[in-house]
């Protein structure tokens, strides 16, 4: 199984992936835990596709159902 999968299998339960080919964009809670859940995805993105770095955008947004 690919690193990338892996760690998004491990952390699947507490954060939201969508993927297209230029872009992961993660929906989660903003708390400690999860930054460290992030940072891990993008150590493992960096290392498994051999990048010097990673774009990272972080947003507030408030949703209603």
């Amino acid at each position: 199984m690919h690193p990338i999968s892996t760690l998004r299998n491990s952390v699947y339960q507490q954060l939201r992936f969508f993927t297209n080919p230029q872009r992961i964009a993660i929906i989660y809670e903003n708390n400690l835990s999860k930054n460290h859940m992030i940072e891990q995805v993008i150590a493992s993105y960096k290392q498994t596709f051999q990048q010097e770095s990673v774009l990272r955008v972080t947003s507030t947004v408030k949703l209603s159902f």
